[in-house]
């Protein structure tokens, strides 16, 4: 989703603020400044969020500062249409261009849903000036199940020769009988038909949760299995060590990849350690701790790597951010060793 990707930051509860009947405070801007010194910081970038009378996100405008004249400039315009379910069906984004001092037209996304409320259709558009067409960037098209699960995704790429969108990417998902994914699989559109690429097989315990994956490559009419994922959960069902292992030319399974993860008492994750296997012993490879306030909303992330000299970990790089009560950013820092 373009939406979820974008460098433009959207409100923390904007999901639930698409389809709010009432809102008593929302986010309004957001001002990013460039370190200066410390005593000083300059602005960088404006955001100012206008919603509708239904209290849905309806505009965003972007500015950024111009620092020999000291005023904000116009940057981006991004303008969102809604159904009468209150889901985005259409986001239109403009360029601001300084030559015409207009808004232009720059690109575009398009949203469909079945009657459950399922995205069934998600297309982003650039607007080609030179061409006055729209030239396609991402499109893909789901199928669901009774229960609302996606059972099928294709993905398509854009041809320039026809205009138009050509099929690219198969994904199908099986569930058994109490709606877990017990198969997933991706398919290549070659020569006018689809082709098995991959395909992922779990093995589910009691708690639905998966026991065990298989990794399955398609090899000249065949399925021939390459990896596999062994998880462990402690008492509150949270994952606590996933082993990951490939399949060898003499038939045996060979450690790759383990990773542990700790939790505190509200079953929040405080720790997320990788290691490699070096064909004797685990060495580590990169690590996260975080800490939470008293909200469970994330206040200290170290990010950590291994160094194979000293064998030990290192740290690479520190968030630390102060929330509200429902979750917004106060402030951030950011830094790296």
């Amino acid at each position: 989703d373009p939406l979820e990707n974008s460098p433009i930051p959207l409100p923390e509860n904007f999901l639930s603020l698409q389809k709010a009947q009432s809102l008593q405070s929302v986010l309004d801007s957001i001002i990013d400044f460039t370190y200066s010194s410390p005593a000083d910081s300059t602005p960088l970038t404006r955001w100012t969020y206008h919603y509708n009378s239904a209290g849905q996100f309806e505009t965003l405008y972007t500015y950024n500062w111009n620092s020999s004249s000291n005023e904000w400039e116009n940057s981006l315009f991004i303008e969102y249409t809604y159904n009468d379910n209150g889901d985005f069906i259409l986001v239109m984004l403009y360029a601001w261009d300084s030559a015409s001092e207009q808004w232009v037209t720059n690109s575009k996304s398009e949203y469909d849903y079945d009657e459950m409320g399922n995205l069934t259709l998600l297309a982003s558009y650039f607007w080609d000036q030179g061409l006055s067409l729209w030239i396609g960037n991402f499109k893909s098209e789901s199928e669901y199940d009774e229960n609302g699960n996606t059972i099928q995704e294709i993905q398509f790429s854009w041809d320039d020769e026809i205009n138009d969108w050509v099929n690219d990417l198969l994904y199908e998902n099986m569930y058994d009988l109490n709606g877990y994914l017990v198969e997933t699989g991706q398919s290549d559109w070659i020569e006018g038909q689809w082709i098995p690429d991959y395909k992922v097989v779990y093995e589910i315990n009691l708690n639905g949760d998966p026991d065990s994956s298989f990794f399955y490559n398609w090899n000249s009419g065949e399925w021939e299995v390459s990896q596999k994922q062994i998880f462990t959960y402690n008492d509150q069902n949270l994952l606590v060590q996933s082993l990951t292992y490939h399949w060898t030319v003499n038939n045996v399974w060979l450690f790759d990849i383990k990773r542990e993860l700790e939790y505190d008492d509200n079953g929040n994750r405080t720790l997320d350690a990788y290691f490699l296997w070096n064909g004797f012993n685990w060495d580590g490879y990169q690590k996260s701790e975080i800490e939470y306030d008293d909200n469970g909303y994330v206040i200290l992330y170290i990010y950590s790597v291994w160094d194979n000299l000293g064998m030990d970990w290192e740290y690479y790089s520190r968030l630390e951010q102060e929330n509200t009560a429902s979750g917004n950013i106060i402030w951030f820092d950011y830094s790296t060793w």
